[in-house]
């Protein structure tokens, strides 16, 4: 059981035009689904998460995040950053020998309000929290 509600979609297969359905593995490439900053990145249990504000889509005072969780980030990374969409942010982060879990990359999209302090946040502090609304993600990655 987890100890938390999960907040967003975890991508764990891939269609490949040639050979089908196949899971994902680590150290693939992901690329950005929209144009942003780079504004926070913390350690998760099997990686990095990034936190990506995009000042252009409000809603309010909330401003929307695109949040990509169980990632290496690039190197040349470092907040803030210009994020234009399609650039690659990271690659999926190999899951430690001592987990279960797959190499998947975890995405979520939320309205954050503007006065919150982004830099605090990580995956225990949002869920409950009235200043971050989590939204699905599918729309903007159909974009």
């Amino acid at each position: 059981m987890r100890p938390h509600p999960h907040e967003g979609i975890d991508l764990y297969l891939m269609q490949d035009v040639e050979t089908g359905v196949k899971n994902v593995l680590p150290q693939m490439l992901i690329p950005a689904i929209l144009s942003g900053q780079l504004v926070h990145f913390h350690r998760d249990f099997l990686g990095e998460t990034l936190y990506i504000r995009h000042p252009e889509i409000r809603q309010g005072n909330a401003v929307l995040h695109t949040i990509y969780g169980h990632v290496q980030s690039s190197a040349d990374l470092s907040c803030p950053a210009v994020i234009n969409k399609g650039q690659i942010v990271g690659r999926i982060s190999p899951p430690p020998g001592t987990t279960p879990v797959p190499a998947h990359l975890h995405i979520s999209c939320a309205w954050i309000q503007e006065d919150q302090q982004v830099e605090g946040l990580n995956w225990k502090n949002m869920t409950g929290n009235a200043n971050v609304y989590f939204i699905d993600p599918i729309p903007f990655l159909m974009q």
